[in-house]
């Protein structure tokens, strides 16, 4: 207690939302924030950085709001520039499409004013209507975010860096230089990087399961797999970016992963098209209200080998050229119809 006391309070918490083309769903993450504005006990001011496409919230706010708009740079990039207009002696960073719950800025400014760093909000996805098995695989498995298993008030390491719902005070930021790394873009790995740099493999991020808010985002079977694909073409430059990081979750390099995944790609097409074909049947059927972590892990289980061929595609196909960063979301979507088996997913080209 006496190590808490010491330390500064936070006077005024930054909130940074980096933004690109969902001017929708910004509004509602704006909207949650003004109907708990009065109750807030501790004064924020807003950070939007439109990333070169979308509109500019309408209206007025009772707390302040900055709009700061430029070209396309990338989501790590949009959040350097929001973090040099911020003022506060903290930072919140939020994705455009999460829904803050009643109390949520204030459990994050309460858990860093007992002395934590950085603090890990809890993002549940949303429950759409008429869900179906894959909406239970979304939100129940490790796929995307591995909420499994998160206690209060533990902390975790920089894979649990999200940058949907991480506040962090400001000092652990200013001792970077520059907080996240330009070269990792558009999307993924800058968020685990940054906060890699900040703590090194030290477990610093502490969860707060009252700093709730909704993950308002629906992802499709195929928008999934075009993750993973992107997420494979992103490797090759999160290990040219930081190799010490990437050695904390990756046991080959690039390059020698690629040259064994090649042969297994062209190996591996009818069994892996017959997995496919039976996830595709089973994530389309309803969703179990009764046991949707059940539910979750039969397809998390079985969808495995489609996950690493979707990575491994995206890998090959960075490691044999280099693709224009601005290039890469669009590639992917390429590379995922061009695939044996991938190609084969409903709503492709």
């Amino acid at each position: 207690m006496e190590h808490a006391l010491s330390i500064p309070r936070i006077q005024l918490l930054s909130v940074i939302v980096p933004t690109r083309g969902r001017s929708g769903k910004l509004a509602n993450l704006l909207g949650a924030l003004e109907e708990q504005f009065t109750t807030t006990r501790t004064p924020f001011e807003v950070l939007v950085v439109i990333d070169g496409e979308g509109d500019a919230p309408e209206g007025t706010s009772p707390f302040s709001v900055e709009i700061i708009r430029t070209a396309h740079i990338g989501a790590g990039a949009a959040r350097n520039l929001g973090i040099e207009h911020a003022r506060g002696d903290a930072v919140l960073f939020l994705n455009d499409d999460v829904v803050p719950s009643e109390g949520f800025i204030d459990a994050h400014v309460e858990a860093l004013n007992t002395g934590n760093r950085a603090v890990l909000g809890d993002s549940a996805w949303i429950e759409p209507e008429s869900a179906i098995a894959f909406d239970q695989f979304i939100a129940h498995s490790p796929a995307i975010f591995d909420r499994r298993g998160l206690v209060d008030g533990q902390r975790y390491g920089f894979g649990h860096g999200w940058t949907l719902n991480l506040s962090l005070r400001r000092e652990v930021i200013d001792g970077l230089g520059q907080a996240f790394d330009p070269g990792l873009r558009p999307i993924y790995f800058e968020d685990i990087e940054f906060v890699y740099r900040c703590f090194g493999a030290d477990s610093e991020v502490v969860f707060c399961a009252d700093a709730r808010a909704v993950h308002d985002h629906r992802v499709s079977v195929r928008e999934y797999f075009a993750r993973e694909v992107l997420l494979g073409m992103m490797s090759v430059v999160f290990y040219e970016t930081n190799p010490a990081c990437y050695g904390e979750l990756f046991e080959l390099d690039p390059h020698a992963h690629a040259r064994v995944a090649r042969e297994m790609l062209g190996l591996d097409v009818r069994d892996h098209r017959r997995v496919l074909d039976r996830f595709v049947a089973l994530a389309a059927e309803p969703a179990r209200s009764d046991d949707p972590a059940g539910q979750a892990m039969v397809l998390y289980d079985l969808h495995l080998p489609i996950k690493r061929r979707a990575f491994r595609v995206g890998l090959c196909a960075m490691c044999a050229q280099a693709i224009a960063w601005d290039q890469r979301i669009s590639y992917a979507g390429q590379l995922l119809d061009l695939d044996p088996v991938l190609g084969a997913l409903p709503g492709g080209a």
